[in-house]
């Protein structure tokens, strides 16, 4: 039982750290962050954000070519997509 919840809190800290915002995030996040996206893929959702403007909702990435409901879905747990940049922290 011990290790069943070691492996738990290990999955859930792994999946914190896996969280990306598809409005901010560079190329070598993406394909970090998310599971089936690799440098090309990353690139071409980079470049569709470049070219189209922010992503309003997290399921709005499956407009880039090559991102469809599978890939989404199976990333959906680590795509944030913020609507605006977040102001830097106040280092008061």
């Amino acid at each position: 039982m011990r290790q069943l919840a070691l492996m738990i809190g290990l999955f859930s800290g792994a999946a914190l750290a896996g969280v990306v915002d598809i409005n901010s995030a560079d190329e070598g996040a993406l394909a970090e962050a998310l599971s089936g996206v690799g440098p090309a893929l990353a690139r071409r959702i980079v470049e569709f954000r470049e070219r189209e403007g922010r992503f309003p909702t997290p399921d709005s990435i499956q407009l880039v070519p090559g991102v469809g409901i599978k890939l989404y879905q199976r990333n959906r747990d680590f795509i944030q997509a913020h609507p605006k940049e977040q102001p830097a922290p106040r280092q008061d």
